[in-house]
């Protein structure tokens, strides 16, 4: 029982210790920088929704132009639909006047033959002097001018001559028409190119502007998203230093009111402990207790004096009350806590992975953060936590595991 509640605490110890490798101050400041950048972030994600906010209502101002173009769009539309009804009625009238001009003009030509073959019997008469009338004729209308009064011509002839000259104006006036008609068919035509194409502008520019807002929306969605996430992440590291800094109080309120049980109990500091000479191991470390060289019990199995059996994870050096302690190395205080089976105990921490424990102190020398060099006092002798008597429990970690310290400071 006493065996697994020395294993937990030791546990919940390194447990403890890995979560304040931060030094406090460096902490406050991680909090403050941090509220800073939330601040700003829930700035910029405000800023960022007055932005979608504009958006959503140039969205709706350009509900009334993209309304507008539709509008454009059915109108043009309806202009197309409309030419190409008219389109399709002069395509009919210039198909039945080109049949209505052949047809006329087939008449004329028959009518033409015929007249032909009256000059051919005037010819065969023998009437030179009608023939030379005709032949000075400077163009046909002129020629039909002459020949109708020409009185050797008879009323047939003449009747036969006006019919001609009629027909010929009526098929002139047709053509012209015809030539009318097509040139209204191209200007209908053009017309309706045009609208075809103004068409296909309408509706790429409406297309265009619901795409273009639709996309400025989505990333304003996806801009403030991503920033709620952060400042959610941000609020989070600084709930979990509050969390870890409030712990660190907590330890050492504890640390405070240890000191005080240990003073009450005759167990404070005395101040005549003598020097005692700083003695250094092969392997470059400092004995931890200069006054003291008695270890009380070594690293491995043993009987815990509190009945049972466990695993010394370190090495105990008795000495006397107060008497002081200091760093086996050069390195940084990283953890100066109060711990129900450790007692008063500090960390320090020497690089590469390596770290020193020295537990069951009266009291302490030093403060959380400072850099130590081998040899300073960074606490005293007590009997803090579940200890039977003053001494100094002292551990060797190499990447958070215990080893045996013996290897590092003799014995």
């Amino acid at each position: 029982m006493h065996a697994a509640k020395k294993w937990i605490a030791s546990c919940l110890m390194l447990t403890v210790a890995g979560g304040l490798l931060t030094p406090q101050a460096a902490q406050a400041s991680s909090v403050q920088d941090l509220q800073n950048k939330k601040g700003h972030l829930e700035a910029d994600i405000k800023a960022a929704k007055a932005d979608r906010d504009k958006t959503a209502g140039n969205k709706r101002s350009n509900a009334q132009a993209l309304e507008a173009i539709q509008t454009g769009i059915s109108t043009t539309k309806q202009r197309i639909g409309i030419l190409s009804d008219q389109l399709a009625v002069s395509e009919g009238r210039i198909s039945a006047k080109e049949v209505e001009i052949a047809e006329k003009q087939k008449e004329f030509d028959a009518r033409k033959a015929t007249l032909n073959s009256r000059l051919v019997e005037i010819y065969k008469k023998g009437d030179n002097n009608f023939i030379e009338v005709l032949f000075q004729s400077e163009d046909f209308s002129d020629f039909l001018t002459r020949f109708e009064y020409m009185s050797l011509i008879a009323k047939k002839d003449q009747d036969l001559l006006r019919e001609i000259a009629e027909m010929q104006k009526s098929l002139q006036a047709e053509r012209s028409a015809l030539q009318e008609e097509k040139s209204h068919y191209t200007a209908l035509k053009a017309e309706q190119e045009s609208h075809q194409a103004g068409l296909q502008r309408q509706e790429a520019e409406k297309q265009e502007l619901a795409k273009n807002l639709d996309a400025e929306e989505a990333s304003l969605n996806e801009r403030i998203a991503a920033m709620n996430a952060a400042s959610i992440d941000i609020g989070n590291q600084i709930v979990a230093i509050q969390q870890r800094e409030a712990e660190a109080a907590r330890a050492r309120a504890a640390q405070i009111q240890a000191q005080q049980a240990a003073a009450a109990r005759g167990t404070s500091v005395p101040a005549n402990i003598p020097d005692a000479p700083i003695t250094v191991s092969a392997g470059g470390y400092v004995w931890p207790v200069p006054s003291s060289h008695y270890v009380s019990s070594r690293y491995g199995p043993r009987v815990y004096p509190f009945g049972g059996t466990d695993f010394h994870m370190g090495q105990d050096i008795a000495a006397p009350t107060g008497a002081p302690i200091v760093a086996s190395r050069s390195g940084k205080i990283i953890l100066q806590v109060y711990h129900p089976s450790y007692g008063n105990y500090v960390v320090v921490d020497h690089g590469d992975g390596v770290s020193t424990v020295y537990a069951h102190m009266s009291g302490f020398a030093s403060s959380l953060g400072a850099n130590v060099n081998a040899g300073d006092i960074i606490g005293f002798i007590g009997s803090t936590g579940d200890s039977t008597g003053p001494h100094l429990h002292f551990e060797v970690r190499i990447n958070g595991q215990h080893t045996d310290p013996a290897a590092y400071i003799g014995c």
